[in-house]
């Protein structure tokens, strides 16, 4: 710059301002042989200026912009660079409250997004990795960057939004300051099938286990969330299998919502069918057939869920319907019966040279397995070979509808 070299330094001429009493312009007067350069933003801290050293303009002081070259050093010596991030959905939406991972404060803190969705902090040299990820409503998103020391970053990241999640599998879900509340279906895991009955010491007899029941549904809208808060939900895991009674599905909860799991089919004896017990859809029993009896000896089929949960923003299903049983034949081949809902698939029976059929097919979406498949033939010598194998229960589950203080998304 160049100062302002005057034959009279600081002279001045009074002009009076007409109809305008005791009011002057003033206008210099001090007869410059040197203009020198004006004090004005553009000499002093031009936007290019600022922008070159901040990244974005913001009418700063030039106190403030030296106070930004010492930290810029201070980065260098540091290996840091500064970085501010902006995080919106792929509508546009601010998303607000989220930890951005690989950025930290200048105490080295975490750093979230504020109500427009920015982060500010800074970041190491070399190759870096910046994400937002774990949100219950944002689907993961990350980028690489190439980090100098001393730079001012400037990125975006644009996560999915998403307005419905379910869950097959325990874990801790957390939400982003968007979310205002949820609604909830939690399902119990199904019940799993009582075994067949096979004996060499009553031939004429063939019986299969009740199906395993269907778990329990819950549901409860309007649940209030609070961001980056880790919510616990547990998903009860499907009856197992003991080649005697079917054992109960496991008990799962969420927000203190809680569905308990269905009970386990009872096993067949040498004189009755197993029973189906009670859960969302009810276990049914299995069929008992003697030696005499001709002709195809299906399974029962399998009960519907009585609850209807979310199974999408806008739809719902029955979860946790209850197995069919298997068959029970001395005839060349029957089927089980069809599933109920969500239920596991009955299980077949079909002989060829002495193998026996399908086993009970597994539950799934909170369903009871079904009941194992039984051949009986009193010719043959060891029956326990053509005793079908009883079917697991299905694991429960918890899905949720995902509501934002900016509205709904469009399904």
């Amino acid at each position: 710059m160049q100062d302002r070299v005057s034959l009279y330094p600081g002279r001045v001429k009074l002009i009076p301002v007409t109809g305008q009493e005791n009011t002057y312009d003033m206008v210099r007067a001090d007869s410059p042989t040197q203009k020198g350069m004006p004090l004005n933003k553009e000499n002093l801290l031009s936007d290019d200026a600022e922008i070159a050293l901040f990244g974005v303009a913001n009418d700063r002081t030039v106190s403030e912009a030296f106070a930004g070259i010492g930290s810029k050093l201070k980065l260098i010596m540091s290996d840091m660079a500064s970085i501010t991030v902006t995080v919106t959905d792929q509508a546009g939406n601010a998303v607000k409250s989220a930890l951005v991972e690989g950025i930290y404060s200048d105490s080295g803190s975490a750093v979230y997004t504020n109500a427009s969705g920015v982060a500010s902090g800074y970041i190491s040299d070399g190759n870096q990795i910046i994400s937002v990820k774990n949100y219950a409503d944002l689907e993961d998103i990350s980028k690489t960057l190439t980090v100098v020391k001393g730079a001012t970053i400037v990125e975006t990241l644009t996560p999915t939004r998403v307005n419905f999640v379910k869950l097959t599998a325990s874990k801790s879900v957390k939400f982003s300051g968007n979310v205002k509340t949820v609604d909830v279906t939690v399902v119990g895991g199904g019940g799993a099938a009582g075994t067949s009955y096979a004996s060499q010491e009553s031939p004429s007899v063939a019986a299969t286990g009740g199906s395993g029941a269907g778990g329990y549904c819950t549901v409860q809208d309007n649940i209030q969330i609070t961001p980056n808060t880790a919510y616990p939900a547990v998903i009860g895991s499907g009856g197992t299998t003991t080649y005697s009674d079917g054992n109960d599905g496991g008990k799962s909860s969420f927000f203190g919502v809680e569905a308990a799991g269905g009970k386990g089919g009872k096993a067949a004896t040498y004189s009755a069918a197993g029973a189906g017990q009670a859960g969302n859809g009810n276990g049914v029993y299995g069929r008992i057939v003697d030696k005499y009896s001709k002709g195809d000896h299906s399974g029962n089929d399998g009960n519907p869920g009585t609850v209807d949960g979310y199974d999408s923003f806008t739809t719902t299903t029955r979860f946790g319907g209850s197995g069919g049983s298997g068959g029970a034949s001395n005839s060349s081949s029957t089927s089980g019966g069809n599933p109920g809902g969500y239920g596991g698939k009955g299980g077949g029976v079909e002989r060829t040279n002495g193998v026996s059929g399908d086993a009970g097919k597994d539950g799934f979406g909170g369903g009871g397995g079904s009941g194992g498949a039984f051949f009986a033939s009193y010719n043959t010598e060891d029956l326990e070979q053509d005793k079908g194998n009883p079917g697991k229960g299905g694991s429960g589950c918890v899905t949720m509808r995902i509501h934002f203080d900016f509205g709904d998304l469009n399904a």
